[in-house]
């Protein structure tokens, strides 16, 4: 049977699927998830349970004006059929769409993944993830100590690793409210569930009060290297200081999933980082031929050639690069190192002059076209990294380097002015 269309606008959409269940699942889609389909739809069928299902559009957070018309035809739908246990359940934004409207929907129990609390900055700080969308948004409906139902019995699955603890500890100051930790999940921690067979068990023993939380946790502590996910996540935790243990984690969870690009790109970058520059090449080698048209495996790859110093390998995969995005500064700052090796000044003031354009704020360019302006003897060549050092003026070394410059001019003015 068909979905019921209960209300649709260019906002939402909110269908309705009704079985024999005298409960019903009401979800809310996440961030990205914009198909006419609802959120746990599926899986909501296949345990025949009846199902409401709002879908958002754009990633608005359910802060639309339509959102109150929305809500009282649900809600209508829910009356008219007079079930017996209404349970929410969602995931990050759709797990604050759950929460956010558990008073209107009169929610028994709310399943939560990763949801926020708000992500208004003047009332979550910390949260900077979702800061563009943020700022598109009025939030009109946004208070949850006045929304959040206080009688629903509310499950929070996340990670206590991640910014979502905080979300959580916000939560947890509401009454009937269980935080469930998921270690290592990430801001998806139910796909480490789902790698580990456990999800179904966990979202259905929360809807219907049969949760085991000791049988949970000792099958997710026994299970948990068996998932991508995890290993992914650890090495996201581990990535900004601990390069050694990311790439474990990445080796891990490639061990599991040997052909997924987004971690054979971690892994070459990684292995730059830790110096082990032959065996970059190798992974970098591997991320192109898996994905050649993403600029970021050619990336790898140019970054590989340059630290072991082969100059034109380096430059024509910068070039590769280049030419899948031509207007990414970054880009062109890796072609700019990549000319520089191979002692191209003429071709890195081009490049470097064309990175400036793209982005006039980044230094580290400025720095770059400096010097091979001043590898050319150009006059130039000091006001270029004059520049760079008012970008960077706590750069003491390239405050010397300028220093040294102006005073190599006055004592043998041989530089040409261009």
């Amino acid at each position: 049977m068909p979905s019921e269309v209960v209300y649709e606008d260019e906002d939402i959409l909110v269908i309705f699927d009704r079985d024999e269940n005298i409960d019903c699942f009401v979800t809310f889609t996440g961030v990205g998830d914009h198909k006419r389909k609802g959120f746990g739809q599926d899986f909501i069928k296949k345990n025949r349970y009846s199902g409401l299902f709002f879908v958002s559009k754009w990633n608005h957070w359910y802060q639309t004006q339509s959102m109150p018309e929305a809500l009282t035809r649900a809600v209508a739908v829910l009356d008219r059929h007079s079930f017996k246990t209404i349970i929410g359940y969602g995931s990050s934004m759709g797990g604050y769409g759950v929460i956010s409207n558990s008073s209107s929907l009169k929610l028994a129990r709310a399943i939560l993944v990763a949801p926020q609390f708000s992500i208004d900055a003047a009332k979550v700080p910390f949260e900077k993830r979702w800061r563009a969308e943020a700022n598109k948004l009025v939030f009109s409906r946004d208070d949850m100590a006045s929304q959040i139902n206080k009688s629903t019995k509310k499950s929070i699955l996340f990670d206590p690793v991640s910014i979502d603890r905080l979300h959580a500890d916000l939560f947890a100051q509401f009454p009937n409210t269980e935080l469930v930790s998921i270690p290592m999940g990430g801001h998806v921690p139910a796909r480490v569930l789902q790698d580990i067979g456990l999800l179904q068990t966990t979202i259905m023993g929360l809807a219907n009060d049969s949760f085991d939380r000791k049988a949970f946790l000792a099958r997710l502590h026994a299970d948990r290297r068996k998932s991508k996910t995890y290993w992914h996540a650890l090495y996201e935790a581990a990535s900004p200081r601990r390069p050694n243990v990311a790439l474990y984690a990445a080796e891990r969870s490639l061990a599991l999933a040997p052909a997924e690009p987004v971690m054979l790109l971690h892994r070459a970058n990684l292995l730059t980082r830790v110096r082990r520059f032959e065996d970059a090449l190798v992974a970098a080698e591997a991320v192109v031929a898996a994905v050649p048209q993403h600029p970021a495996a050619w990336r790898a790859l140019s970054t590989a050639n340059r630290y072991l110093n082969r100059a034109a390998e380096s430059v024509s995969a910068a070039r590769k690069a280049v030419e899948l995005r031509p207007k990414d500064a970054d880009l062109w700052r890796l072609l700019l190192d990549a000319v520089m090796l191979a002692q191209d000044y003429d071709e890195a003031v081009r490049v470097g002059t064309e990175a400036i354009s793209l982005a006039p704020h980044y230094a580290h360019t400025y720095l770059r076209t400096a010097q091979a302006l001043h590898e050319q003897g150009k006059l130039r060549a000091i006001e270029m990294l004059a520049k760079a050092v008012a970008l960077a003026p706590a750069n003491q070394s390239w405050a010397t380097m300028l220093a040294d410059w102006r005073n190599d001019l006055a004592e043998k003015p041989t530089l040409s002015p261009t």
